[in-house]
């Protein structure tokens, strides 16, 4: 893990703070010092409006604002310091369309509870160092949702390419 990484300040947001606090305590075993806890939604878009976090790991069931509409108002306000931050979405009820929807809201990935330390610390760890573009068309706001690399068609049969109202963005975490 990169000294950056440990760095980084991460917001967990969890209706159980009990969860919240273990989730911290394993985090901090694997080397990140700086990790603040938020009881609902609510108070974590405020926390995102006043300060600046690498990394959101939120429960899905987690209130006001369950799941992919919490994702969407993190990359929407224009009132968030950073609606580029790596956003991790959690349930102990994962189910395909909960990660779907939350996918397409916007979230950068998706762990099931229970998770291990392992994959905890695995999944943010790659939300924090993959430099994915971020993608703004009028229905979505978020990290492209293709990953790897993509060799480019040149067959007989590739489609023209169009860029009317659609824009790709580099994150500013990119830019340094």
């Amino acid at each position: 893990m990169e000294l950056r990484e440990r760095r980084s300040t991460i917001l967990i947001v969890d209706r159980s703070m009990s969860f919240a606090r273990l989730l911290r305590s394993e985090l901090v075993r694997s080397g990140f010092n700086q990790i603040r806890l938020a009881g609902d939604t609510d108070q974590a878009l405020n926390m995102l409006a006043n300060d600046r976090f690498r990394a959101v790991l939120c429960d899905t069931e987690t209130g006001p604002l369950k799941g992919p509409q919490f994702v969407l108002a993190a990359r929407s306000r224009l009132d968030m310091v950073d609606p580029y931050v790596a956003i991790v979405m959690m349930s102990f009820r994962a189910s395909f369309r909960m990660v779907a929807q939350c996918r397409d809201a916007g979230a950068n990935t998706f762990l099931a509870k229970p998770v291990s330390t392992h994959q905890l610390t695995e999944k943010l760890s790659v939300s924090l160092n993959e430099n994915r573009r971020f993608v703004r068309v009028s229905s979505y706001f978020g990290p492209e949702r293709r990953k790897g690399v993509r060799v480019p068609y040149l067959g007989s049969e590739r489609r023209a390419m169009r860029l009317v109202e659609n824009q790709i963005i580099w994150s500013p975490r990119e830019a340094a």
